[in-house]
């Protein structure tokens, strides 16, 4: 909402599961987690697998990362996998690969430990296995995150129109929204699909 060219707050409707016609949902606090993407690329350091050896640095260096990074999950983080390659091209056994991953965070303070531990990692699995780890990570959006203001005064224009207030818990998915959410008050809520038409009297307020 903008008066006189100053915006003064910022609204977000969105399709919400499991929601009924005569409901919104709303959600005090985190909404959306925020997002990085992690691309961690593997080399050998040998010139050469020789034809005879039976296992590749590179693949065990591989599969040891992806647990480990599935290991860094909790309440508060949840990382996927998305792509991984592994390729043997001119050699019996791949001499590089790389992995594709997303990280989602409730908290920041979650966020910047988890890609501490990632770098951890990264040292102790050159060492292990002798291979070099390349990590390019690019921060995508940040947590969306309601202002308490606006979640009492949304709650009220819905009771007011007859709606049901329902609490929603913070979802692992990410919006661009969130950079909204940094530099005004925000709010972000869940309404039925079908509930489109009949939603538009919220909408207006």
């Amino acid at each position: 909402r903008t008066i006189a060219c100053e915006t003064i707050g910022c609204i977000m409707p969105m399709l919400g599961d499991g929601l009924l016609p005569e409901q919104i949902g709303l959600s005090c606090g985190k909404v959306l987690a925020s997002r990085d993407e992690l691309k961690i690329t593997l080399t050998s350091n040998l010139a050469y697998e020789s034809p005879l050896c039976d296992k590749s640095q590179v693949v065990e260096a591989l599969a040891d990362l992806m647990m480990r990074l599935k290991g860094l999950e909790s309440e508060d983080c949840k990382i996927q996998i998305r792509n991984v390659v592994a390729q043997s091209v001119d050699t019996p056994l791949p001499l590089n690969a790389s992995i594709e991953s997303g990280i989602y965070c409730l908290k920041d303070g979650v966020r910047s430990s988890v890609m501490q531990m990632i770098n951890n990692t990264i040292t102790e699995l050159e060492y292990k296995y002798e291979v070099a780890l390349d990590a390019v990570s690019k921060a995508c959006e940040p947590c969306v995150e309601n202002d308490s203001e606006l979640i009492g005064k949304a709650a009220t224009v819905a009771h007011s129109a007859d709606y049901q207030v329902q609490e929603c818990e913070a979802l692992f998915a990410s919006h661009r929204f969130g950079y909204l959410s940094r530099q005004f008050p925000s709010l972000m809520y869940y309404y039925c699909g079908d509930a489109l038409d009949t939603n538009s009297e919220f909408l207006r307020s």
